[in-house]
C-alpha cells in the first residue's frame, strides 16, 4: 500500500522510527516485537510503539507491526486490537500508562 505522499507504511514507519530513536533503541524495538516479555524489552516495546503511534495513523502503525513481526501477532493482537479505536493521543496516553500492556 503506497501513501499519498509516495511512501509506503514500511519506509514511512522506519523514517519515523530512525528519526526518534537511536539504531540500537530500533534495533531493541524490532527485537522486543519478536515477543521477549522481560521488564526491559517491554520499556523498549512501549518506546518503539510509542514512536510509530505519534507518528502514523494508527491502522497504518498496526500495519507496520503486522509485517514486522509476524509471530508476535499472537501475543500483541489482543492488545493492539484495544488500541484499533482510538485516536493516536489515546494510543500514546495508553501505552505511557501501562492499559495496553
Amino acid at each position: 500500500m503506497t501513501l499519498e505522499t509516495g511512501l509506503t507504511i514500511k519506509e514511512k514507519s522506519e523514517k519515523a522510527l530512525e528519526k526518534n530513536l537511536s539504531p540500537d533503541e530500533i534495533k531493541d524495538f524490532k527485537t522486543a516485537l519478536s515477543g521477549n516479555s522481560s521488564p526491559e524489552e517491554s520499556e523498549k516495546l512501549r518506546k518503539g510503539l510509542e514512536t510509530l503511534f505519534a507518528n502514523l495513523k494508527p491502522s497504518e502503525a498496526l500495519e507496520w507491526i503486522e509485517t514486522m513481526a509476524p509471530g508476535a501477532g499472537d501475543s500483541l493482537s489482543p492488545r493492539l486490537k484495544l488500541l484499533e479505536g482510538m485516536n493516536n493521543d489515546e494510543i500514546i496516553a495508553n501505552l505511557r500508562h501501562g492499559s495496553a500492556h
